[in-house]
């Protein structure tokens, strides 16, 4: 992992201005294009669409409707977003870049924590783009491997400077990494069939009903992550701006829904091929340019990422869990994939014990920071 920055450059960017701004086209294309500094040498990051994250900054988008954000840009060194809505005294700050100079990294720091002071917030918690359904945590243990698909990614030095300036880790998360898909299918084969014969059916994903099904993730998602920590509720507009450009990296296979004898929906599995490959290819672009730098690298994946499984309360501890995560792993083991990636799993959770205990091994861990004030 390789950082850039022009040490000589250090003493005029330390007492350069910060510019705070909340929605301005200019500002926001330098915001996000700050991040070119950081990563100059870097050939490991997975750039995130630059269209996407104009759209994310873009008063279009519905999360301004229930609150409000200040984005602050120490230019050529760092950057930094607050996010703060009436209804909670937990403001967020997330989008931090920053080249390695603490003092750099204090003044943003300070300037996104006052803004959020001056509201009213009494915890601040980050990283977290706007909330948790979007980009979140830091990389604690592991970050000299390469990131797969949809992964937290960024200079090692981020959490110290954060724990330097006071923050401290307030929840804790792990990715663990399958080599034998065998074995996983195998040991969640019984539990499949408990769940066949207590009467629960389970399909796979309809891509060609793809509106439908994103409805149907929203609804599920809203009920069994209610009381989960950090949860806060949102709007279907929103959800379907997050993944409606997510179909074309799916396989139907690797995604299933969960139903009971009365053909009530109660859980999910939500899985893709990891095609960060082909996604660190296209360097941001998205549109044409986009397309064509990604098809030209494009091959078939050798891991697979089980993003999100979700149970309804009522249908916990029916096998319907195991039972969705066989389908997953049946699917890769037919496939020929070679690993499967248990992402992102908050720590001493059901699906972090069901990856234990079925060979899984630690591959990072991550964590989510708060600061009293």
């Amino acid at each position: 992992m390789s950082f850039a920055f022009n040490i000589a450059s250090a003493a005029k960017v330390h007492h350069a201005d910060i510019v705070a701004f909340g929605f301005d086209k200019k500002l926001s294309k330098a915001f996000i294009e700050l991040s070119e500094i950081i990563y100059k040498s870097d050939r490991l990051r997975i750039q995130p669409l630059k269209s996407s994250i104009l759209q994310q900054l873009d008063e279009t988008n519905p999360w301004y409707q229930r609150g409000e954000a200040c984005h602050f840009l120490l230019p050529g060194a760092g950057r930094i977003s607050a996010f703060h809505t009436a209804d909670s005294a937990i403001g967020y700050v997330g989008f931090f870049e920053c080249i390695e100079n603490f003092g750099v990294a204090e003044r943003l720091l300070a300037s996104a924590v006052g803004w959020l002071h001056g509201r009213g917030s009494k915890i601040v918690r980050g990283p977290i783009n706007f909330d948790t359904w979007h980009s979140y945590r830091f990389v604690t243990k592991g970050s000299e491997f390469p990131p797969f698909f949809l992964e937290p990614y960024h200079p090692p030095y981020y959490p110290t400077f954060w724990e330097r300036y006071g923050f401290a880790a307030s929840a804790r998360y792990c990715s663990h990494q399958h080599d034998d898909m065998s074995q996983i299918v195998a040991a969640l084969e019984p539990h499949y069939q408990k769940a066949l014969r207590s009467a629960f059916t389970f399909r796979p994903l309809d891509l060609g009903r793809w509106s439908e099904e994103l409805r149907l993730y929203h609804e599920l998602s809203c009920e069994i992550f209610r009381a989960n920590w950090g949860y806060t509720p949102l709007g279907f507009s929103e959800f379907a701006r997050l993944y409606a450009a997510s179909r074309p990296l799916l396989d139907t296979g690797m995604s299933w829904f969960a139903q009971d004898r009365a053909g009530h929906y109660v859980g999910f599995i939500f899985g893709l091929p990891d095609h960060s490959r082909a996604i660190r290819a296209m360097r941001g672009a998205s549109g044409p340019v986009g397309a064509m730098r990604f098809l030209g690298a494009r091959r078939k994946p050798t891991s697979a990422i089980l993003k999100t499984l979700g149970v309804l309360p009522a249908a916990r501890g029916s096998n319907v869990g195991f039972a969705l995560g066989y389908l997953f792993h049946r699917q890769l083991l037919e496939q020929g994939y070679q690993q499967a990636i248990h992402a992102l799993m908050l720590d001493d959770n059901a699906s972090r014990r069901m990856s234990f205990t079925k060979g899984g091994r630690m591959m990072r861990e991550y964590a989510v920071f708060d600061l009293t004030l």
